[in-house]
């Protein structure tokens, strides 16, 4: 669709945090060439002083790049990265038809002044709107998201009725690094059999 196109040439994700995690690595790891990040992306993590690591594929190389490309297996909380599923959720199920779809706001006054007027779901993504996409969960419900995000191949995320608008944000979801990329590989078009093009990452 318009507007909501597949990033063919990078994959990034980035994930900073502390929580506890779990190991889960898969045999494919050998046939990839890893390399070490470049040092100003690097650097930029420890200037900051946190503990996180970043996860750079490059399909047309078969090659990843990180800091710490061990710690990419560990799994933690997905917060603002799953807008993507739940943009293409929400695509999928009609509760959005395409980018400049209205997510109406809830008249809620929040520190986050952006989030505080309607938005179209373009800029909802692009201001990581945690109530819009609150709002779409709730629409797509438990069933629905349960069925998509296993029909998307995403895996690890733990809900129900009493969660299914926080559970990406607190509880016991997990997802890792590689995990997500691997998602996202099976975005691209020649892939994926999905009816509706996903948001670039």
């Amino acid at each position: 669709m318009k507007g909501l196109t597949y990033g063919t040439s990078v994959l990034l994700m980035l994930v900073l945090g502390c929580t506890s995690a779990t190991q889960n690595k898969d045999s494919k790891t050998e046939a990839l060439e890893i390399r070490e990040l470049e040092p100003a992306i690097r650097d930029s993590l420890d200037s900051a002083n946190v503990v996180g690591s970043v996860l750079i594929f490059d399909p047309s190389k078969n090659t990843y790049y990180s800091n710490d490309y061990n710690r990419a297996y560990n799994a933690f909380l997905p917060a603002f990265t799953f807008k993507i599923p739940n943009s293409i959720i929400a695509l999928e199920l009609g509760n959005a038809v395409d980018e400049n779809t209205i997510i109406p706001w809830d008249s809620t006054v929040r520190d986050n002044k952006n989030w505080n007027q309607d938005l179209t779901l373009e800029e909802a993504y692009r201001y990581s709107c945690i109530p819009c996409y609150q709002s779409l969960a709730r629409k797509a419900g438990v069933s629905n998201m349960k069925t998509q995000l296993e029909r998307m191949e995403y895996p690890g995320m733990v809900f129900d009725s009493s969660s299914v608008d926080l559970f990406w944000l607190q509880g016991e979801s997990r997802i890792s690094q590689r995990q997500q990329v691997d998602f996202l590989q099976k975005l691209k078009p020649s892939n994926s059999h999905l009816s509706q093009a996903p948001m670039q990452p």
